[in-house]
């Protein structure tokens, strides 16, 4: 995969989310590349302190003065950044986005639209939104393509969010930004992921393979899903920057190579903490989303040359020593 390096370098950048489990990642890579990073965070998640080489900003982007500010590099007057990347999110598992669509919705919408409205007035000529495979609709997710993005509606079990990053997307449309592109990560997993109660399917598991006498899973063994290590992502996102073409979505996933039913996942996750024979107990009643979910990543192998490289099993593996040795399973 080619990261075009010349693209950053000496470029001014800044990655609002910066200090989140995707955003950390891609930052640091940024900085790797010889930008000038600024990480736009108001610290609600966050899974380090700081990232050296780039300057971090507390401000929170779904407020239209602090978002100016940031992007203006800390400064009421300064130059405006040359690129942003939006990473800026409130996320959590399926879990609970199924009862909290209200806030779900009214928390990412200002963060998926403020930042549009002030690149734009800024001027800022590239912008990056971050979007997810859960603004697809069921019929339209195996394999989604991103032509199909807008159309139906995105599960019910995801609705408040995947209905937030659709209007995100919406909102590039209106604006007058040079080059703007979205990318659709599909379900990202990988060391610094969050092991808290708000967690996502992956860490959820390991921490209930690790702790409990059997392993609680919810939703349907059948349900296919694909799952994409964060380095992967954040490497997409570099090269959506770089190249991706102008009032373009891009679906950053698997091609379904990286594709596994819940049932398989479970028992590869008990594996790989050492707990192959602890028994996985199902709650088919509760969760679970659409029954299947993986993404066609043509577009972004023909238009950016990007295409995923970490397996599942190494990914789980590297997510579980990090965990392990960080203490949070």
């Amino acid at each position: 995969m080619n990261s075009h390096p010349d693209f950053y370098a000496g470029k001014r950048v800044a990655v609002t989310g910066g200090l989140g489990f995707v955003g950390s990642v891609l930052s640091r890579k940024l900085v790797d590349l010889g930008a000038e990073v600024y990480i736009l965070d108001n610290g609600s998640h966050n899974i380090v302190d700081g990232i050296e080489g780039a300057t971090l900003l507390p401000v929170d982007v779904g407020n239209m003065s602090g978002c100016d500010w940031g992007f203006r590099r800390g400064s009421t007057r300064g130059t405006p950044v040359n690129v942003v990347f939006n990473l800026a999110a409130s996320v959590a598992g399926v879990l609970h986005n199924m009862g909290h669509h209200s806030e779900m919705f009214e928390s990412n919408i200002r963060l998926q639209t403020v930042p549009v409205a002030v690149a734009d007035t800024l001027g800022i000529p590239v912008f990056v939104q971050t979007s997810s495979v859960c603004i697809y609709d069921p019929e339209n997710n195996h394999p989604s393509f991103e032509e199909h993005g807008h159309l139906g509606a995105p599960d019910r079990a995801n609705a408040g969010y995947g209905w937030a990053k659709r209007m995100g997307e919406h909102a590039l449309k209106f604006s007058g930004i040079n080059r703007w592109v979205v990318v659709r990560p599909s379900n990202v997993f990988g060391p610094g992921d969050h092991f808290d109660d708000k967690a996502h399917v992956i860490p959820a598991l390991m921490k209930r393979a690790v702790h409990d006498e059997s392993i609680a899973a919810y939703g349907s063994p059948s349900y296919i899903r694909e799952f994409i290590y964060v380095d992967d992502v954040a490497d997409g996102m570099i090269a959506a920057g770089a190249n991706g073409v102008h009032e373009t979505a891009y679906n950053i996933g698997c091609d379904g190579r990286n594709a596994i039913d819940m049932g398989d996942l479970a028992r590869l996750i008990a594996t790989v903490c050492g707990e192959k024979n602890k028994k996985v107990v199902w709650n088919k009643s509760v969760g679970g989303g659409d029954p299947l979910r993986w993404s066609d990543t043509t577009l972004a192998e023909t238009d950016l040359g990007w295409r995923y490289s970490i397996s599942l099993r190494d990914g789980l593996k590297q997510t579980f020593d990090w965990a392990k040795g960080n203490g949070v399973v």
